[in-house]
């Protein structure tokens, strides 16, 4: 069973199989020598190389930008000024608070505000019988 073994692993293994010839020698040694031979620090050369990386930093970057324009766009509920929901502009939305206060229904105000909710209920389905 061990022969069976080392026959099978010996078809693993990454050593030639015959040795190698004179010119397969020389162009192992000569590119040896090339390697051990360079001296140059190795490094980035400018040219289209280097353009590269920053295009490509660009475009993600203004990908982003639009993502994150897009998002903002989103959360707001659209273009500003291309029609909102509700009544209240954008300071009356601004300076809202969480504190609930009284407000007189004599006044043309508070009459739209208690319209357009009644009118919302209604197209919402669940409309109080009048």
């Amino acid at each position: 069973m061990t022969n069976d073994l080392l026959a099978r692993l010996a078809d693993l293994d990454a050593a030639p199989r015959r040795t190698p010839s004179a010119q397969e020698t020389d162009r192992e040694e000569t590119l040896l020598r090339t390697i051990l031979d360079d001296t140059e620090r190795p490094g980035r050369t400018v040219g289209a190389t280097f353009r590269r990386p920053l295009v490509r930093r660009l475009s993600f970057t203004a990908a982003g930008a639009l993502a994150a324009g897009l998002a903002l766009v989103a959360v707001n509920g659209g273009v500003p000024g291309m029609g909102g929901s509700g009544p209240l502009s954008s300071t009356e939305l601004a300076s809202w608070t969480g504190a609930p206060k009284a407000m007189d229904v004599a006044t043309a105000r508070a009459s739209a505000a208690g319209k357009w909710c009644l009118d919302a209920t209604d197209l919402n389905g669940t409309a109080p019988s009048r």
